[in-house]
């Protein structure tokens, strides 16, 4: 199986580039982002390889870093989403940011991607909470810093559902979980929330 391709950039089309690798041309699906940044012509390309093979299907998926690779598997794990429309969502976010956004529950975000409705949001959001989290990615370096210490998502879900039970409501609840510090603590996260609410 192939793992990583490094070559040179000899062609670009819709959604794919032609490295060309020890003479042999490689046709590779690449996320809109990454293909801004392969225009024909750059050398000394690597990139990071899912060979997806089906009975009728064998196309290689290329990413500029294992990360990226990370997720798109971890999308197209899930039901009814298949390799273009996590191709759409790794062009429209970095892993960073998808993490974020399944942290917070951000659906909305989600469903301004083509091809992705409100069904298939609260799907993602579900089916990766655990699976891409702002802890194994951290946080998008064009945030200005806000987040960048957060506590683990698993610990923030547990306390944003304890607050919404106590009629807090989720807009609130958002904000001050952006703030909160790091910690495993599901219980002292609650504390702080609970102090901070309070103080408002």
């Amino acid at each position: 199986m192939i793992g990583s391709l490094e070559g040179d950039v000899v062609w670009a089309d819709v959604d794919e580039v032609g490295l060309r690798v020890a003479g042999v041309g490689y046709a590779v699906k690449v996320p809109a982002t990454l293909q801004e940044d392969l225009p024909v012509g750059t050398t000394g390309v690597t990139l990071f390889i899912h060979h997806h093979v089906r009975e009728d299907t064998n196309v290689l998926y290329g990413f500029g870093s294992i990360p990226e690779r990370r997720v798109f598997k971890a999308l197209i794990a899930v039901s009814g989403v298949g390799p273009s429309l996590a191709l759409n969502l790794l062009g429209a976010f970095t892993p960073a940011q998808l993490a974020t956004i399944v942290a917070d529950g951000n659906v909305d975000a989600l469903c301004e991607v083509p091809g992705v409705g409100k069904k298939t949001g609260e799907r993602l959001i579900i089916d990766l909470r655990t699976k891409v989290r702002v802890r194994d990615y951290g946080t998008d370096d064009s945030n200005t810093g806000e987040g960048a210490n957060e506590a683990p998502s698993s610990q923030k879900d547990d306390v944003r559902a304890a607050l919404g039970n106590l009629g807090y409501q989720r807009t609130e609840i958002d904000d001050v979980l952006k703030q909160a510090p790091a910690t495993d603590d599901s219980s002292e996260l609650l504390r702080w929330a609970l102090q901070h609410l309070g103080a408002r």
